[in-house]
């Protein structure tokens, strides 16, 4: 929501602007794609917390008016980790919950994520009204950075807990 409004009043870009920033998340991607096998053999926890904070930092860019190729480029890398994550947390899913939840698990985390757009639209409405495009795009880049921050703490908390 935020970003065409970013790129029509605040850069003063054509509508050809806006699809280059989505042609470049969407090369980003199809490229992650590929990548995504080789990634899941690296520890899951600590990648699955880095790309998210890597997700929000290379969405930055965007927020904070960097020069439009600056944001491009962040916003093709941030597609590059997109799906990556999406299978480093099946994965983790998979490995974390017991078998006998695992249905129940993977339910509950498909149903967070189908509500999470509607929410997302829901709340970006007032967020873009009361900060602006840019504003709501930094301030969305900086919340996932900082919730990849807590999880990665939280995980390095739970691996060194030795377990009684």
């Amino acid at each position: 929501m935020a970003l065409p409004l970013h790129v029509s009043d605040g850069l003063g870009g054509p509508a050809g602007l806006l699809a280059a920033f989505y042609t470049a998340f969407g090369v980003g991607a199809v490229l992650g794609s590929v990548l995504a096998r080789y990634v899941g053999r690296l520890p899951l926890w600590p990648v699955t917390t880095g790309i998210v904070i890597a997700f929000g930092a290379f969405l930055l860019p965007v927020g904070l008016g960097a020069p439009t190729w600056a944001a491009m480029a962040g916003f093709a890398v941030a597609g590059l980790l997109w799906p990556p994550y999406a299978s480093l947390s099946t994965a983790l899913f998979q490995r974390s919950a017991p078998r006998e939840l695992l249905p129940q698990a993977l339910a509950a985390s498909s149903a967070v994520r189908v509500l999470s757009v509607p929410l997302g639209t829901a709340l970006g409405g007032p967020l873009v009204t009361a900060l602006g495009a840019q504003g709501a795009l930094a301030a969305s880049a900086v919340s996932i950075t900082v919730l990849g921050l807590a999880a990665a703490a939280c995980t390095a908390r739970t691996v060194r807990r030795p377990k009684a």
